[in-house]
């Protein structure tokens, strides 16, 4: 009878070492890449106002604009206005040019 006993002992132990073994293992390194869900209702709208004769217009406010969307009048969360003006780079020595952003302030230069 004892023999029975670990014969039946020695079964049950492979027996559950197969079922442990044939179990999916779970592999806790694996991290679920988080996902992010973001909606905006911003547009960005670049203007650019001048007057009747082609010159930009400044000490603009928000007040002064309005924004439609389908005839629905749509707020103004951001606004701003450049206040540098950029000019073009001066021409290296011995370079001229017509353009009117590189005239000189004595007037045109006469070769």
């Amino acid at each position: 009878m004892p023999f029975l006993r670990v014969r039946w002992l020695s079964l049950s132990v492979v027996v559950a070492a197969l079922v442990v073994s044939a179990m999916p293992q779970q592999n806790s390194t694996e991290v679920p890449a988080p996902s992010i869900r973001v909606t905006t209702r911003m547009v960005l709208v670049d203007v650019v106002v001048t007057d009747k004769k082609g010159h930009p217009v400044a000490g603009l406010h928000p007040d002064d604009f309005e924004i439609e969307e389908n005839g629905k009048a749509q707020k103004i969360a951001s606004f701003n206005m450049p206040h540098e003006t950029t000019s073009a780079p001066p021409l290296p020595p011995g370079f001229y040019s017509n353009r009117a952003e590189y005239r000189s302030p004595g007037g045109p230069v006469t070769v």
